[in-house]
């Protein structure tokens, strides 16, 4: 924690900072990254999976959840109405995705 040609060995302002013993004591509770304790000395290292939270685990991109959908940034967004704007079915109430576009458009 102790920037470059700095005279302590360690900063009094970093003491304390993602300090770890084991990976438990490095838990986020969101079940979309992985935790680990590493290093010397031992700091918490976390790691972002591919995915969004919902009730304990990771879902995937594309799943449903009431009104919203996994979107492939990893985040809850709203499903649209139709004519929107759309990549994939999943995101509209409609279930399709026309022409760039939720609900069916000719």
């Amino acid at each position: 924690c102790c920037p470059l040609n700095c005279e302590d060995a360690q900063d009094n302002d970093c003491l304390g900072v993602d300090r770890c013993k084991r990976h438990d004591d490095c838990d986020d509770a969101n079940p979309c990254t992985s935790e680990t304790c590493d290093g010397l000395p031992k700091r918490c290292n976390l790691v972002k999976n591919s995915g969004c939270p919902l009730s304990n685990i990771c879902v995937t991109t594309g799943t449903l959840d009431k009104n919203r959908y996994c979107s492939d940034n990893d985040e809850w967004l709203n499903k649209k109405i139709d004519n929107e704007k759309c990549t994939e079915a999943y995101e509209c109430f409609s279930g399709d995705c026309t022409l760039k576009r939720c609900g069916k458009n000719s």
